[in-house]
């Protein structure tokens, strides 16, 4: 199982811009930042507590419920994750509990172009006469 720091946590929280709200409470994220040692501990507990064992949970039983719905089992050599402004640090971690690839875009699936850029009504003539 992956450990988080504390001071991972707390660079997260800091990351995030102090106006946004990180959750239906309706503190900003600058309540927390201003009020990080006293709410330090019991908001990295939280947060570890979830991210450790809730999504590896909730991604196991996805990956098993994919599984028998549809009899196929993934393969992580033949399966990749793609990823936008993700820090280096957190992909690992997740390509770690996966075992999946990490590959970038633009990619092709079945011959058709797959990327983050729109794409131009020209581009989608071609392929629809295709």
């Amino acid at each position: 199982m992956i450990k988080f720091t504390k001071e991972e946590v707390n660079l997260a929280l800091f990351d995030i811009p102090g106006n946004k709200a990180p959750g239906p409470d309706g503190f900003s994220s600058f309540f927390f930042q201003d009020n990080w040692e006293l709410v330090g501990k019991d908001i990295f507990e939280a947060v570890t507590s979830f991210l450790e064992t809730e999504v590896c949970t909730t991604y196991c039983k996805g990956l098993k419920m994919f599984s028998k719905t549809f009899g196929l089992q993934p393969n992580a050599a033949k399966s990749a994750i793609y990823t936008s402004n993700m820090p280096e640090e957190h992909l690992r971690r997740i390509l770690a509990v996966s075992g999946f690839q990490h590959q970038s875009l633009p990619f092709t699936d079945l011959g058709v172009p797959i990327g983050a850029k729109k794409i131009s009504g020209k581009t989608v003539r071609f392929w629809q006469r295709k």
